[in-house]
């Protein structure tokens, strides 16, 4: 995970190359097949849904990356939030949807803040 912000901040940085925070559009949170991470363009083959056993993750489910997507109104940003690849519904998968969650919800509130005080400021 590279994305990195402070409260209150007006622009957030993925990689260290800093984005205004005011130009996000939408945030997806998705899971991308390990196979394809790096070959293509990020989150063009998601994994969707999953099994719950132990023997379908084993037979028959990819494991992948959960991540993020921002658009933002020139340009579209990929994030991983996971390190290793998951698979849906175990531990780790939840804990990257949970920190995929909170990086989300932090973003869309600095946006918040932002717009908030440029109104005021008017």
């Amino acid at each position: 995970m590279t994305i990195k912000m402070k409260a209150n901040d007006s622009v957030f940085y993925v990689n260290d190359v800093p984005y205004p925070i005011e130009s996000i559009e939408k945030i997806d949170i998705l899971m991308e097949d390990k196979k394809f991470k790096g070959k293509t363009k990020p989150f063009v083959h998601q994994i969707c849904g999953g099994a719950t056993t132990i023997v379908a993750h084993a037979l028959f489910e990819p494991s992948g990356f959960v991540g993020l997507r921002i658009r933002m109104k020139d340009q579209t940003i990929a994030d991983y939030i996971s390190k290793e690849p998951v698979y849906h519904n175990t531990d780790p998968y939840h804990k990257d949807m949970q920190t995929a969650e909170e990086i989300k919800r932090k973003l869309l509130k600095n946006q918040r803040l932002q717009k908030e005080k440029s109104n005021n400021s008017l």
